[in-house]
């Protein structure tokens, strides 16, 4: 399982609720409700864990993130993520690395990698059909 060597630097306690978006940068611990996005601070390695009373209602974009409670939004990590046998994702989830335990229930779709496409395409051509 993927989890933080680093103490928390900010803690939502279970019977707090965050109205509004929150920025951090460090270790974020979730164990109350939020209602609004999750982000990591611009250039940091940012590392948000929901613990199974956590709740987050909005998109959480951090470098890594261990979900083990409810998300309603997407997530995304530039590097890796964790969602364990309890947790509850409605929304897409975009990662570098992932691990999902047996019991994590996700109503999304998986995609790794980066958050958008890079607007290139290339057309490819048969050799074949060019000779001919």
């Amino acid at each position: 399982m993927i989890v933080s060597d680093e103490q928390p630097h900010a803690v939502i306690s279970r019977n707090m609720v965050v109205l509004g978006d929150v920025v951090f940068d460090g270790h974020l611990v979730v164990d109350g409700q939020v209602y609004g996005s999750v982000t990591g601070g611009d250039g940091t390695n940012a590392h948000v864990s929901i613990l199974a009373n956590g709740v987050v209602n909005g998109n959480i974009r951090v470098f890594s993130a261990v979900i083990d409670g409810c998300v309603v939004g997407s997530v995304q990590t530039t590097e890796r993520i964790a969602i364990l046998a309890g947790a509850r994702v409605s929304g897409d989830v975009r990662y570098g690395l992932i691990e999902v335990q047996l019991g994590a229930i996700v109503g999304g779709r998986f995609v790794r990698g980066e958050l958008e496409p890079s607007g290139k395409v290339v057309i490819l051509k048969s050799a074949i059909s060019a000779a001919e």
